[in-house]
């Protein structure tokens, strides 16, 4: 009888913390979901208005300007080309996609204070990157 019961104690102290967690994360899944159409969302919308801000930069003539301003010859030493109306698309669609990690990220119940040494420590170093 007595191994009966240890065979009992030992399932249930294995199944109800397994159980537990199932219940958890079932419990969660909506907020995951909701947190992924957010970034979605906030991706969609910032490549479509950085996009559309572009063309509208492109039609006003931006490009003219900055080649009197000098940015083409520095574009040509450097090797890169540098387009205004890229630069201004590329800040947009950031804006929009970092504003949704964080609309995401509050969904999710993570504190602005987890958002932002994330931010400092790992999300503007490759940006920087990415820009050099």
């Amino acid at each position: 009888m007595s191994d009966n019961y240890n065979y009992n104690y030992y399932q249930d102290a294995v199944t109800r913390p397994l159980s537990n967690l199932f219940e958890r994360v079932i419990a969660y899944l909506p907020n995951i979901l909701a947190a992924g159409i957010i970034l979605l969302a906030g991706w969609i919308i910032g490549s479509f208005v950085g996009g559309l801000l572009r063309k509208a930069l492109h039609a006003i003539g931006i490009d003219s300007i900055s080649e009197r301003v000098g940015l083409k010859q520095l574009s040509a030493r450097s090797g890169h080309t540098i387009s205004i109306p890229a630069i201004v698309e590329w800040v947009v669609k950031w804006f929009f996609i970092l504003a949704s990690i964080i609309a995401a990220a509050d969904v999710l119940g993570i504190m602005a204070s987890q958002i932002s040494s994330i931010t400092t420590y790992w999300v503007m170093p490759v940006m920087l990157l990415l820009l050099w």
